[in-house]
């Protein structure tokens, strides 16, 4: 299993961090909760065989400190478990109700993962351009190979983003088309992405 550690992390983004807060005018809700920790991604991002991209980590009234450093064996997407905190909890599993109703939480934990443009929680994204921080590099490197093993790769949020950093043309992976809100069930995708999802986490 892929382990970034936040330690690294930390380091490797405090002096972009440091910068992006300095901004004048920087709006509230796009400040960096940096007290969380780094959440680069959920579940083993390495073997996924599906890997949802998405913008970065959520913070709003449910977030706690304990929400980034939740872990359980043999549960990579561990804020699936039914011990998770309810905030990361809540957020997780009803978007992916239908697979986890046919495969079981704990299945689906184990070959789906979710990938962030950067690790760092906020209320809302700034323009990533704005942000610039060196661990986006490696949220690419990882989307990028995990294209080249054949996972289904699926945007939810941030193609604007993903798409020209992993230099692909608009079509060539399935966009959400409510990024605001992406659901991952039956009836929130088109049924042929909904059948891809099944097959590949079969």
């Amino acid at each position: 299993m892929l382990h970034f550690d936040p330690d690294h992390i930390t380091s490797l983004d405090a002096s972009a961090i440091v910068r992006y807060h300095a901004r004048p005018f920087l709006k509230p809700e796009y400040r960096l909760q940096t007290q969380l920790g780094p959440q680069p991604y959920e579940g083993d991002v390495a073997t996924a065989r599906v890997l949802v991209l998405m913008n970065n980590p959520g913070f709003g009234g449910t977030s706690t400190s304990d929400d980034h450093r939740f872990q359980r064996d043999g549960w990579p997407y561990a804020s699936l478990h039914p011990e998770a905190p309810a905030g990361m909890r809540d957020y997780s599993v009803p978007r992916f109700r239908d697979l986890i109703a046919e495969f079981g939480a704990q299945h689906v934990s184990r070959r789906l993962a979710m990938l962030q443009i950067h690790p760092w929680a906020s209320a809302a994204l700034d323009d990533p351009k704005q942000l610039a921080l060196p661990s986006m590099a490696l949220a690419v490197e990882q989307a990028k190979n995990a294209i080249a093993r054949g996972a289904l790769v699926l945007i939810g949020r941030g193609a604007w983003y993903w798409l020209p950093a992993l230099r692909l043309n608009r079509g060539a992976l399935f966009e959400h088309r409510v990024p605001r809100n992406p659901y991952w069930n039956h009836q929130s995708v088109p049924a042929e992405i909904f059948e891809a999802m099944r097959s590949a986490l079969e």
